[in-house]
């Protein structure tokens, strides 16, 4: 029991950093084909690092193709 919390923590930090970049990675892609990739990436980068990623994705996500 003493290594779950740890194991906790690592799957915690996993779902919060790799996730949101792979979602990243494909919204690249397709503002590439939008031709809008360096502002979106700034932005994207921003969403990475920022405390809690995943739940600033989710906003950028939404914003970005409610203007579309």
């Amino acid at each position: 029991n003493f290594h779950s919390p740890l194991k906790y923590a690592i799957y915690q930090h996993l779902l919060h950093s790799i996730l949101p970049f792979l979602a990243y990675l494909g919204l690249v892609f397709y503002q590439i084909i939008s031709k809008n990739f360096l502002l979106f990436s700034a932005v994207g980068f921003l969403s990475i690092h920022s405390s809690c990623g995943k739940c600033f994705f989710i906003k950028i996500l939404s914003t970005t193709f409610i203007d579309k």
